[in-house]
């Protein structure tokens, strides 16, 4: 859903599975994996990154996962254990068969996109199998020095590069262009900002 037109129920519900689950598995396991000298590995995504269209909800708890990661990192190196961050592309898994049934609210700003939201939530993205993905994590995982952040999946090569290469703003024009944009311009409510 555009950032407008979420249900803020909805998203502490994938607050509470994307960032405070994380959190609680921490908060009760940490004397064992310092014990163990473990690993945590978070599961992020290329959404905590770059401002996916339609994502604002679960690119935040993503971010939010990143983050916390990068500070948790910090804070058990000196009892040795270590904090992976995956940073994942598009992986071939069920999680846009929910959306599927999807459709623009009532009063939303983005009405004039209902055909194009539709055909988003109904897309078949360029995925890698979960087996793939699977594999390189545990790769990754197991090395005796893994990265603190692996990106790994999908279009994670241009997310990862054009965050560290192009302004913040760069997105913005590229997401504009890729959902059509161009037809929010035409609206009363974008006339009004001009």
């Amino acid at each position: 859903m555009p950032a407008t037109d979420t249900e803020v129920r909805e998203v502490e519900k994938m607050f509470a599975v994307n960032v405070f689950g994380p959190m609680r598995m921490v908060h009760y396991f940490h004397r064992l994996l310092v014990k163990s000298q473990g690993t945590i590995v978070n599961i992020g995504s290329i959404g905590g990154i770059v401002p996916y269209i339609y994502g604002a909800s679960y690119n935040a708890s993503k971010a939010a996962l990143h983050h916390y990661g990068n500070t948790l990192r910090a804070e058990l190196k000196p009892f040795g254990v270590r904090v992976v961050n995956v940073i994942s592309g598009e992986v071939g898994t069920n999680i846009l068969r929910h959306d599927a049934a999807r459709s623009l609210p009532a009063g939303s700003l983005y009405l004039p996109l209902a055909d194009e939201f539709r055909t988003h939530v109904q897309r078949t993205p360029r995925t890698i199998t979960p087996a793939q993905y699977a594999a390189a994590v545990v790769q990754e995982v197991q090395k005796s020095q893994p990265a603190a952040w692996f990106w790994f999946g999908a279009r994670t090569g241009m997310c990862r590069w054009g965050d560290m290469f192009l302004p913040r703003t760069y997105w913005d024009g590229l997401f504009a262009k890729w959902f059509h944009f161009e037809k929010l311009e035409q609206t009363p409510e974008s006339k009004m900002v001009g």
